[in-house]
């Protein structure tokens, strides 16, 4: 079904970013869609199958010994991301049941594969920040993980600056945690989550027209967070008793 040889590896990477998002979209597909005849036939094809994980499998191992700058970061983050994602996912369970030596040993497996995962570097900073009961040892443990955190990992340094964010807001350093909250912004432009952060920062500073304005941007992006709509609705309240 696909070509299984080198050269047309090489070929088929000319146009990598669409072509292997395709590919990996139809796996998903196959796997997850319900009462869809078209998903149904291609997940029963096992040659199929086979051949989209065989060449996913090889196009992965070709950008990890590609020279440097052949492939972007967040290229080969994606990569290295997936051998690590279901021990990280099992991690946070442990973490959220305090399970906290269990969570330490999955991240030193994640640590022993792929040290720069920003992911499992933000997991080890809300571990600690857990652990020692310290927002600031939080602060200091994600600061240091953000020195050595993948480029690449967009999404994982984002969280690492919206944790510190989060442990300045805890400790009332509200001017303090806008930097950061603008910092996993400008990194994850595209996650809503920050630019609530950042209304509700200021709405707890007071400054209404700033609050508004990010809760506006967040809303817009689909955020439907309790602090969001409360400053919707308190200006609402304000602009009727206005008129």
């Amino acid at each position: 079904m696909f070509p299984i040889n080198g050269n047309s590896y090489s070929k088929y990477l000319k146009f990598k970013n669409i072509r292997v998002r395709s590919l990996e979209t139809a796996k998903r597909w196959a796997l997850t869609v319900a009462n869809e005849e078209l998903a149904a036939k291609l997940n029963q094809n096992r040659h199929a199958m086979k051949s989209i994980s065989m060449l996913l499998e090889k196009i992965g191992e070709i950008i990890l010994v590609a020279p440097p700058g052949v492939y972007s970061e967040e290229e080969v983050h994606t990569i290295r991301h997936k051998d690590v994602v279901y021990r990280l996912t099992k991690g946070w369970e442990h973490l959220k049941k305090k399970e906290y030596t269990k969570t330490e040993e999955l991240l030193c497996s994640v640590f022993s594969d792929y040290a720069e995962d920003a992911e499992a570097l933000f997991l080890d900073a809300r571990l600690y920040w857990l652990k020692t009961g310290s927002p600031e040892e939080g602060i200091k443990r994600a600061e240091t993980n953000l020195q050595t955190a993948a480029k690449g990992d967009l999404a994982g340094r984002g969280r690492l600056h919206n944790l510190i964010g989060c442990a300045l807001d805890e400790i009332g350093k509200l001017e303090e945690s806008i930097s950061a909250f603008r910092k996993a912004e400008d990194i994850c432009p595209q996650e809503s989550m920050y630019t609530a952060n950042l209304a509700e920062i200021y709405w707890k500073m007071g400054d209404q027209r700033q609050a508004v304005k990010y809760a506006k941007k967040a809303k817009s992006m689909g955020d439907r967070s309790p602090i969001v709509e409360t400053i919707f609705q308190s200006t609402q309240s304000n602009s009727k008793k206005s008129n």
